[in-house]
């Protein structure tokens, strides 16, 4: 018997990443898993020395 799978949040912590990993990532995320079973997508910027590598708005066209 299958039972429903509660929903997850994905974590991903990163340092000095550049902004095409962090989109690249995102989308491998975003492509392989069900939508039922995400519930979010969190990233941590362990601090950062390239300054503003992401703008603030980068992900919104995604959701």
């Amino acid at each position: 018997m299958l039972t429903a799978l509660p929903s997850a949040s994905v974590v991903i912590c990163f340092f000095n990443e550049a902004f095409s990993a962090l989109l690249r990532t995102v989308h491998s995320v975003l492509d392989r898993t069900p939508a039922y079973l995400l519930h979010e997508i969190i990233l941590v910027d362990d601090q950062s020395e390239l300054g503003n590598c992401c703008p603030p708005d980068w992900l919104q066209p995604l959701l």
